[in-house]
């Protein structure tokens, strides 16, 4: 379902595109008409209903009484005001628009407009941690002259969010239910809990498979590297790395941490078997002095 907006006075009787000006616009609505969104005096719905319906419906600005009315097909007199516009026969859903922009970009507003390239893309990027404004950035980049409407957006989100993940999008249970499953099979589970606050601030995870690869080549080669910007709680992503026997990178154990320290390292190294023995708080201490000596 399209609208068809900024289309020719011939079609209501008249012959040329009409946009209300800058200043004009002003005067009437207290808003400038600007960065391309034209206001247009006349414009009309349509329902393109296997491009055969030929329902419509013209709607004009008066400028006498600042009003956009809908017109009869007669014209822009207001005398022939009429409400055969409103055919009560008609069974398509006139849903919300596609709109041309004064530049000739099209704004979709409508899900039904979108193509499949479009529809994977915005789900794509819904999984991602971006603002609206910098979905709609990518969009436009990918898709020229095309622009997408917020709300439209929001909605296939939330929609693809909800169908991944539920609509409890923290699933805390879940997470509490598949470390616990894990803990049972001889991994490693550990939430860490805030005592003052009782917040989750971070975990520890280690599969069985994950163990062997760490017990076996841990304490060769292991690298722990904080990835921020993962989750939308802030907290930092602490992947173990080992190199294997065949040269190849294996995750042996995954923490989470409110930021990136040695202390919380080299704790969740003893936990995940990449060091003969969990370290005292001294040696904790003396470690993390040497670690601070060489960052800086």
């Amino acid at each position: 379902h399209v609208s068809r907006i900024g289309m020719p006075k011939s079609s209501l009787c008249v012959k040329t595109q009409d946009v209300i000006k800058k200043d004009e616009a002003m005067e009437l609505f207290g808003v400038p008409n600007h960065d391309g969104k034209a206001i247009y005096r006349r414009f009309q719905f349509y329902c393109n209903h296997n491009g055969t319906c030929p329902y419509r419906i013209p709607v004009s600005f008066f400028k006498r009484k600042k009003v956009f009315r809908i017109l009869d097909h007669g014209g822009h007199d207001e005398k022939k005001i009429g409400t055969t516009a409103h055919n009560i026969n008609h069974d398509h859903t006139i849903e919300a628009m596609t709109v041309s922009l004064e530049d000739g970009t099209v704004l979709v507003k409508n899900e039904g407009d979108l193509t499949l390239e479009e529809e994977a893309f915005i789900k794509e990027k819904s999984l991602e941690l971006i603002g609206m404004s910098k979905m709609q950035l990518r969009l436009r980049e990918n898709f020229l002259g095309r622009s997408f409407d917020s709300q439209m957006l929001h909605r296939i989100k939330n929609s693809h969010l909800n169908a991944m993940f539920g609509k409890d999008r923290h699933r805390l249970p879940q997470l509490m239910q598949k470390g616990e499953a894990t803990k049972a099979k001889g991994g490693v589970w550990e939430p860490i809990i805030c005592t003052n606050t009782f917040r989750l601030q971070g975990t520890n995870y280690q599969e069985v498979k994950m163990r062997e690869y760490a017990e076996e080549f841990g304490q060769c080669c292991t690298f722990a590297d904080g990835t921020h910007g993962t989750n939308v709680y802030g907290i930092v992503t602490v992947p173990f790395t080992t190199v294997d026997s065949l040269g190849l990178s294996v995750i042996s154990g995954i923490s989470t941490m409110l930021n990136e320290n040695s202390v919380d390292i080299i704790r969740s190294c003893g936990l995940f078997g990449l060091s003969g023995r969990l370290p005292d708080k001294s040696e904790v201490r003396i470690l993390s002095v040497i670690a601070l000596l060489f960052s800086s």
